[in-house]
């Protein structure tokens, strides 16, 4: 069980994206979505980190849980926060 806890607190959340800074971008519904949706960038140098939409999070990643990927390289996917700030400090020490 302690792990499972370790764990839950390393997944990337809601709140951390805002926490780290990102940008919440909300997206109006087109004649082709139901309903309108939103998603958080981070521009950092040349580099610029996209989370999955609010929508499809807790599709593909799981319950609650963000994904992030780094836009123009594909792959590119974390889901722990310490993999999002690891790349941010990457980022900056470069």
């Amino acid at each position: 069980m302690e792990n499972f806890i370790e764990l839950k607190h390393q997944y990337m959340y809601e709140s951390q994206l805002k926490e780290l800074g990102f940008e919440r971008v909300n997206v109006k519904a087109s004649p082709d979505e139901e309903e309108p949706f939103y998603y958080y960038r981070y521009t950092i140098g040349d580099f610029t980190l996209v989370s999955t939409t609010n929508l499809e999070q807790s599709i593909i990643v799981g319950r609650r849980r963000w994904a992030v990927s780094v836009k123009g390289i594909e792959g590119s996917r974390f889901v722990f926060d310490n993999e999002v700030k690891g790349f941010i400090r990457w980022i900056k020490e470069k």
